[in-house]
């Protein structure tokens, strides 16, 4: 770039014309009398002015013979500013070693041979006046460009070395303060290398923003092990300064709670992507193909942290276990055709017979009461009892009372380590008598046993389930079910068989269905013990309601001018003023009373006068 220098140049800028109608060159047309653009000297002294000043605000001297100066002169501009920004200089090549040089000639300087053009960190000058960065020439050096005047000292710049014996990949800082003049101020670097991996990123930075080549990508790999592509590459340097944030368009949603993500594949190793503090991801917390996504890497956890999460970061805390429309629930009684002899244990089911498994109540025209099956093989079914009489393709229903269905409009779900999910729409259905998802944690049924109801969560697969455990509190979790919650309890009787109950939300109802295990509610006594008003007797609860039970509900019952008590509480006096149901009945007539306590003990406290009288258990409230 150079200015105008013909013979016809004059020596004083023209006064430009006035200014007119913005408008468009043209080349004419005669056909219309339309004459072409003329070029005028107030544009060209324009134009070339304005490139002038470009190339002579960046310190460049106009060359006739050069012809990329505007381009230098560019680039050279927005690395001052990003420079100005960050207080950062262009690596030097070498540093000075302690001594004072001579500041002239291609010498050794830290064990390098310098070259023509080379910079070169001089902080060690016995008069620090000359300290600096400078350009190694074969003779005088000079000042770098980027230094050479005061407003380019900047006070706590950032000088990068890359070569050296001593000082290799240093970072040196200017200690000097402001005001700084050159040629008077003493110029003082002080090392700052604890920080050069932040300089190594910034230096990258530095480089994209000069050639425009940082940008975002689009994700490759597989959906819960996503991949990038950058430019300039992503290195483990880049990588070690905790500031690194990477802009995304995903090719697919997360299937997992635990998705991973490299910038360089096969040089950084894939780490977890998290959000918040550390949480994991929600399942879709990376929305799906064309969703952008924002990831920044945190190297005290060691992990990508995904800043624009798709569900939010409202996994901080919750109620494992909360509800809405909560239901447990016995699977529904199945219609079947059979056929048998009388007097046998064997019956032959002609239709449904998958759908029935040991445990099965199984009720009908010569079936006896309380029986239940004992074995499937293909459609032959074997029963507890023998029948009363034969039949042939004679209906009969059956009570699957050891597979249990759980619903709910919504569920949350916890992996104990404060991740919380809502679960929505869910609808399991488990049998007692299988093992893992859908079935019994550990072990087999045990009779006289209670046994804790889950819904429980593989987030790997958006897979919810149901499992029973002996624990009220940690369920032994099938494999990649990580998340769960109680929703219940259920009891396993003498032939480990459930009882049958039905559940709404926290309150329990003993569910009574003929011909099985819970044809009436559960009696606790039916006798006269103890003395009403004077001695009560302890009634064990054990068998009635489960350990987690907050509330124990049923009724009494009295005749014949007789007199019962019940009382949570083993205070014996009728008018004690505390809880107690109390009922007395008149000549030749009965009555009943319901109770519901609060669960002070497994037990509770009765006295009656005579038979008839007694207490039956309908049900309790869940501590959920």
């Amino acid at each position: 770039m150079y200015q105008f220098d013909d013979a016809t140049a004059v020596s004083a800028l023209p006064a430009p014309a006035a200014q007119g109608t913005p408008g468009f060159f043209t080349d004419g047309n005669p056909a219309t009398n339309t004459p072409a653009t003329l070029m005028r000297s107030d544009f060209m002294n324009m134009l070339m002015m304005e490139m002038l000043n470009v190339v002579t605000a960046a310190g460049l001297a106009p060359s006739k013979t050069t012809y990329n100066q505007m381009l230098t002169a560019i680039q050279q501009l927005s690395v001052s500013a990003v420079e100005q920004a960050l207080a950062y200089k262009v690596p030097a090549l070498v540093a000075t070693t302690g001594a004072n040089i001579a500041l002239t000639g291609l010498q050794t300087i830290d064990g390098v041979l310098l070259a023509a053009g080379n910079r070169v960190l001089v902080k060690d000058q016995t008069n620090p006046q000359q300290n600096g960065i400078y350009v190694a020439s074969a003779g005088a050096w000079s000042l770098a460009s980027d230094v050479n005047t005061a407003a380019e000292l900047v006070p706590a710049m950032l000088v990068p070395v890359q070569a050296g014996t001593a000082n290799a990949d240093t970072v040196w800082q200017l200690k000097t303060q402001a005001p700084i003049v050159i040629g008077t101020s003493n110029i003082v670097f002080q090392e700052a290398s604890a920080n050069l991996a932040q300089f190594a990123l910034l230096s990258q930075i530095q480089a994209a923003i000069q050639e425009n080549l940082y940008s975002a990508c689009s994700a490759g790999g597989t959906s819960d092990a996503l991949t990038g592509s950058f430019t300039p590459a992503i290195t483990s340097t880049t990588m070690a300064t905790g500031v690194v944030e990477l802009t995304i368009r995903a090719a697919y949603a997360n299937a997992t709670t635990t998705p991973t993500f490299t910038p360089n594949p096969g040089v950084i190793t894939p780490a977890a992507i998290v959000k918040g503090n550390g949480l994991s991801l929600a399942a879709g917390d990376i929305a799906g193909a064309g969703h952008w996504i924002t990831l920044q890497w945190d190297a005290t956890l060691s992990r990508w942290v995904l800043l624009n999460p798709a569900t939010g970061v409202n996994a901080m805390s919750g109620i494992q276990g909360a509800f809405k429309n909560l239901k447990v629930a016995a699977t529904a009684p199945i219609s079947l055709t059979g056929t048998w002899a009388s007097s046998s244990t064997s019956l032959t089911v002609s239709s449904n017979a998958g759908l029935i498994a040991n445990g099965t109540y199984i009720t009908g025209s010569g079936i006896p009461a309380s029986t239940y099956v004992t074995n499937v093989s293909g459609t032959t079914v074997t029963i507890s009892q023998a029948t009363t009489a034969s039949g042939s393709a004679t209906a009969l229903t059956a009570y699957p009372l050891n597979g249990r269905v759980t619903t709910a409009d919504a569920l949350e779900v916890s992996n104990g380590s404060g991740l919380y999910l809502t679960l929505q729409n869910v609808n399991v259905t488990g049998n007692i008598l299988a093992s893992g998802a859908n079935g019994l944690d550990t072990g087999t049924v045990a009779a006289l046993t209670w046994y804790y109801e889950y819904v429980i969560y593989n987030p790997s697969t958006l897979t919810p389930a149901k499992l029973y455990s002996l624990s009220a509190t940690a369920p032994t979790l099938p494999s990649g079910y990580t998340m769960f919650a109680r929703t219940g309890s259920v009891y396993a009787d003498s032939n480990k068989i459930l009882r049958t109950t039905i559940q709404y939300g926290r309150n329990v109802q003993y569910a009574t269905l003929p011909g099985s295990n819970a044809t009436i509610s559960p009696i606790l006594t039916a006798s006269a013990q103890g003395t009403p008003g004077t001695t009560v007797v302890t009634l064990g609860l054990s068998a009635f309601i489960p350990p987690t039970a907050s509330r124990v509900r049923g009724f009494m019952w009295c005749a014949n001018s007789n007199t019962v008590q019940l009382s949570p509480n083993s205070m014996p006096g009728i008018s004690y003023g505390g809880p107690m149901a109390a009922l007395s009945s008149v000549a030749n007539n009965s009555a009943q009373v319901s109770y519901d306590f609060a669960v002070e003990s497994m037990n509770l406290y009765y006295a009656a006068t005579v038979t008839p009288c007694g207490a039956s258990v309908t049900g309790w409230e869940e501590n959920l």
